[in-house]
C-alpha cells in the first residue's frame, strides 16, 4: 500500500472515531443538566478536535476503540439511576489514562474519571481529577465542564462559599451565554443567603434582577426584599 493511501486510510479511521466522539458529547449536552430555580443549563462537552492534531495526538487504534467503548458505558450509566453504575466507565478511563497519558484521550478520560467519581459522591478524588484535568488542558474542551465540576464536588463536602464563588468565576466566562450565567449567579446568591453571606447575596442578585425571565425575576426580587428585612433586624 503507497504512503498517501496509508495516510488516507488513517485519517479516515481518525475522522470516524472523531464522529463517535462528537456523538457521545452530544448525548451528554442532552443529558447533563444543571437546574437551578426554573433555569436550565447545559453543560457543553462537545469536543472540537482539528486533523492537526489528530495525527498527533488522538492515540492509536485501540485506544479510540478504548474510549469509545467506555463513553457507551457512560451512556448506560447516565441512563440509569444507580450511582455506583458509572464505577465500570470510571475503571475503563481510568485503564485508557493509565496507558495513554500524552494523548487526547488519556487527557480526556481524566476529566471523565473525575465525572464518574463525581456521580459517585466520591468529591475528593473527583477534585483532583478536575485539578489534573486542567492542569493538562487549562484552555481545553472540558475545561468549563471541570470547573463546573469542581464547584459542585466543594458543595459536596460543605464548601458552599467556596461553590458560590467558584459560580460566580464561571458566569464570567467569556466561552458562557447570558443564561447560563445568569443560572449560575442565581444559585450562587441562593447558596450565599443559605450560609449567611448576605452582601455577597444581594450583590449577586441585584446583578441579575434585569435580565432573568419573569419568573426568576420574581423570586430575585423576594429574596432582595428577605435580605431587606435580614438587613434592618
Amino acid at each position: 500500500m503507497s504512503a498517501a493511501k496509508r495516510i488516507s486510510k488513517r485519517r479516515l479511521k481518525d475522522d470516524k472515531f472523531v464522529d463517535i466522539v462528537f456523538h457521545y458529547g452530544e448525548m451528554l449536552r442532552e443529558h447533563q443538566r444543571l437546574i437551578v430555580g426554573g433555569l436550565v443549563v447545559l453543560v457543553l462537552l462537545v469536543l472540537g478536535v482539528t486533523w492537526g492534531k489528530r495525527a498527533m495526538h488522538l492515540g492509536n487504534e485501540e485506544a479510540q476503540q478504548a474510549f469509545s467503548t467506555a463513553l457507551k458505558q457512560l451512556e448506560v450509566a447516565m441512563q440509569g439511576t444507580d450511582p455506583m453504575a458509572f464505577g465500570a466507565p470510571e475503571q475503563a478511563f481510568m485503564a485508557i489514562e493509565s496507558e495513554n497519558g500524552g494523548k487526547d484521550v488519556g487527557k480526556w478520560s481524566i476529566y471523565y474519571v473525575g465525572y464518574c467519581r463525581e456521580q459517585m459522591g466520591k468529591y475528593e478524588e473527583a477534585e483532583q481529577d478536575y485539578e489534573r484535568y486542567l492542569k493538562a488542558e487549562s484552555n481545553g474542551q472540558f475545561a468549563l465542564a471541570a470547573k463546573l465540576g469542581l464547584a459542585t464536588c466543594n458543595a459536596g463536602v460543605g464548601r458552599y462559599k467556596v461553590q458560590a464563588d467558584m459560580l460566580v468565576d464561571l458566569a464570567s466566562s467569556a466561552k458562557v451565554d447570558s443564561a447560563q450565567a445568569n443560572a449560575w449567579l442565581y444559585q450562587a446568591g441562593q447558596t450565599y443567603m443559605d450560609n449567611g453571606y448576605f452582601d455577597l447575596a444581594r450583590q449577586v442578585f441585584t446583578r441579575i434582577e434585569d435580565h432573568v425571565d419573569e419568573q426568576t425575576q420574581q423570586e430575585v426580587q423576594q429574596f432582595l426584599e428577605a435580605l431587606d428585612q435580614v438587613k434592618q433586624s
